[in-house]
């Protein structure tokens, strides 16, 4: 995954196997967040607005609304343009909806608007690249992250299946 779990839901939201249920609980996450999100809209510059638009984007998405998940994501990267953990929600969204392609091209843009520092982007990026078939990005994007010290498991284990080895 991307790093981002629903931890901001209620426990009973995140096992609820009836789906009915699981709406309304989402539905109730997204008033509570809503409210906070519309409070700091009305004072730009809060660096929690980044977190709750998070929140906000990843509780659309549970719903199976990603797009509004997405204009959520956008909105708060007009106001921070380099949090790259914008660009790795964006990427978790566009990997829930099942769209590869789009989640590589959100990490790309993370990745040029933090000048290439960000491990967890470069992972992330060698992660789906790896999913998408292309294995020479696998092992070219997640350097710098291993380079960082990022132990990067779950990446090597996947390239060692496919008979390549992430080195320096």
């Amino acid at each position: 995954g991307f790093g981002f779990g629903f931890d901001f839901l209620p426990p009973i939201a995140r096992g609820e196997l009836d789906a009915h249920k699981r709406q309304e609980f989402l539905k109730s996450a997204s008033k509570e967040a809503g409210y906070t999100y519309s409070q700091l809209l009305q004072r730009p510059g809060q660096p929690l607005f980044s977190e709750v638009s998070i929140a906000m984007a990843l509780i659309e998405a549970e719903r199976g609304r990603y797009s509004r998940g997405i204009d959520y994501l956008n909105s708060a990267l007009a106001m921070s343009p380099h949090d790259e953990k914008l660009f790795l929600a964006a990427a978790s969204i566009r990997n829930k909806e099942k769209k590869p392609a789009l989640a590589k091209e959100a990490l790309l843009r993370g990745d040029e608007a933090t000048g290439g520092k960000s491990a967890e982007i470069n992972y992330h990026l060698g992660l789906v690249s790896f999913d998408l078939g292309e294995v020479d990005p696998a092992v070219d994007h997640p350097r710098k992250a291993y380079a960082a010290g990022q132990p990067l498991p779950g990446l090597k284990r996947k390239l060692a299946a496919a008979g390549r080895t992430l080195t320096l």
